[in-house]
């Protein structure tokens, strides 16, 4: 084997706090995702039974709009406990009892045997250099008669459509189907002198080479970091322990005493031990191009680039490592795209509580004005517990004014409801042409303002998170106003204008004013005038 599957050991515990820092992120990241998705729909289908014990409008409600709203919130509930179960239940949902060998293979499962021990990439290297090893017993293979190839085994079960894949989609998970990493090894011959001399070499190279001894003794494989039963220690032979040619090879190349035991549905990890599985019942599935003659980064053990390039390269050629029958997603995480499909689509089954019907204006209650709204915001408010820092008086009032006309007036209508993301108020509020502001300043003085543009959000389905914006803007002879979507812009009258529930209204003044120069003039008068003389006009 040569020094260069004897690294030593302090180089492999080097990095064993980042591996583990990895190996621990990538499990977060799955759970984390997974139980968002369940989530989402627990959320949504609790927010349409809120809205339809507490809409004050409920009366209005015909008996057909609330049966369709709860069978809304509850197809939502029914839904979230699906994706519970297909995201953590092992098998998942949907999924089928293994038959047959897969159809993709390359290797023949009647002549092929497969190991495992941890990540994948370590050991089909470990299987590669016996292969083409010239004085061992498979004759030193060439790169295009190399057989070992990276992939999942020691599982009952795979997707419906016959797919084992990297981590993905749940269905289709190999660790959700109960497989583990293992790499597969074809022999020349399955019984016969040739047969055992290959078995035994892969065998003493599995025991000897594949893991490394604890201070108690106890053999452990060499990436420890990696946790979980798809990282489990597998070796699967036609026949299994009940091989009784194969199978005493490697019970005499065990010479450390690692426990063997007969391989079932439901191993779990079992670090310090060796699953046996029978190849037949518990067959290999080919695993993805971009894992196979993989640099060792696990155990950061070099490997020369003949094996990472040129063999690559020769399999490749001769349609060892294609992935385009195999079945599998092409994103090795494509959970994520599930994920936002889901959650778009839960929250877009939220809102049928309000598609149920066609609401009316008075869902919203009566309509009212703008300089209604305005009295509202800046009426003075007692406020009994506040108490002055400095007079130690308690109780004050509070209002609102506006300290000095502006020259352009920015009025925004905040049309959300509570935090319902379908709680969109689409109340009716009535705005002037002309818009008298004097009431509403600090001191008393004249403040006309003409309005000329609107921004309106169309919504669906009453969301106040997604839909669509528009304006309304006045021409600057102030004779004709004009929609404008996007590229779109058309001429419209005054009388659609009016109508619109509009988000934003801008106003400008009919008499400009500005602050006071530095010299304390008036900067208005000014700006007349500067305007008189032609001088220019220097203000802040």
């Amino acid at each position: 084997m040569g020094s260069e599957l004897d690294c030593p050991l302090v180089v492999r515990l080097s990095t064993l706090q980042r591996l583990e820092l990895q190996a621990t992120m990538a499990a977060l990241q799955t759970i984390l995702l997974s139980g968002f998705a369940a989530f989402v729909g627990f959320a949504c289908g609790a927010a349409g039974a809120r809205t339809l014990l507490l809409k004050r409008s409920e009366a209005s409600q015909s008996r057909c709009q609330r049966v369709a709203g709860a069978l809304s919130s509850s197809a939502l509930v029914i839904i979230a406990l699906v994706g519970l179960l297909w995201c953590f239940i092992s098998p998942p949902p949907f999924s089928v009892e293994i038959v047959q060998p897969p159809s993709f293979r390359r290797n023949d499962p009647t002549l092929s045997l497969y190991l495992g021990n941890g990540c994948f990439w370590h050991t089909q290297y470990d299987t590669v250099v016996v292969e083409q090893d010239p004085t061992g017993p498979f004759s030193g293979r060439n790169m295009s008669e190399v057989t070992s190839l990276i992939g999942y085994a020691g599982g009952r079960y795979q997707s419906a459509g016959g797919a084992v894949c990297y981590h993905g989609l749940p269905a289709t998970d190999y660790s959700r189907l109960g497989h583990a990493e293992a790499v597969s090894i074809m022999l020349d011959e399955i019984t016969g002198p040739v047969a055992r001399a290959q078995v035994a070499a892969l065998a003493k190279m599995y025991f000897e080479h594949g893991f490394q001894s604890l201070p108690d003794g106890r053999r452990q494989r060499l990436d420890p970091q990696d946790v979980g039963a798809e990282y489990r220690n597998v070796i699967g032979l036609p026949g299994g322990m009940d091989n009784s040619e194969l199978w005493p090879l490697f019970e005499e190349a065990n010479v450390y005493g690692m426990p063997l035991l007969r391989g079932a549905v439901g191993d779990s990890e079992g670090e310090y031990v060796v699953y046996v599985y029978d190849s037949t019942q518990y067959p290999f599935f080919r695993g993805e191009a971009y894992h196979q003659f993989h640099p060792n980064n696990v155990i950061q053990r070099p490997v020369p680039l003949s094996y990472t390039s040129t063999l690559k390269t020769v399999q490749e050629n001769l349609g060892r490592l294609d992935d385009s029958d195999r079945g599998c997603p092409e994103l090795p995480f494509a959970e994520i795209v599930f994920l936002i499909v889901l959650v778009f689509s839960m929250m877009l089954s939220a809102g049928l509580l309000r598609l149920a019907s066609k609401e009316t204006k008075d869902d919203d209650g009566p309509g009212t004005t703008l300089e209604e709204l305005l009295r509202n915001y800046s009426r003075a408010e007692q406020i009994e517990g506040y108490k002055c820092e400095k007079c130690r008086k308690t109780g004050c009032v509070r209002s609102a004014y506006i300290k000095r006309p502006p020259n352009n007036l920015v009025v925004y209508i905040d049309r959300r409801q509570d935090a319902s993301r379908f709680g969109k108020i689409n109340r009716a509020v009535q705005f002037p042409q002309e818009l008298d502001a004097s009431p509403f300043l600090e001191e008393s003085r004249s403040a006309s303002y003409q309005l000329y543009g609107i921004v309106v959000h169309q919504d669906f389905n009453r969301s106040t998170f997604f839909g669509h914006y528009i304006a309304f803007v006045l021409s600057s002879e102030r004779v004709a106003w004009h929609r404008m979507d996007d590229d779109q812009v058309c001429e419209v009258p005054w009388s659609v204008v009016k109508e619109q529930r509009a988000n934003l209204l801008f106003y400008a003044a009919q008499s400009v004013s500005l602050p006071p120069c530095e010299d304390g003039t008036n900067g208005t008068n000014a700006v007349r005038q500067g305007r008189r003389t032609s001088n220019p006009i220097t203000r802040t």
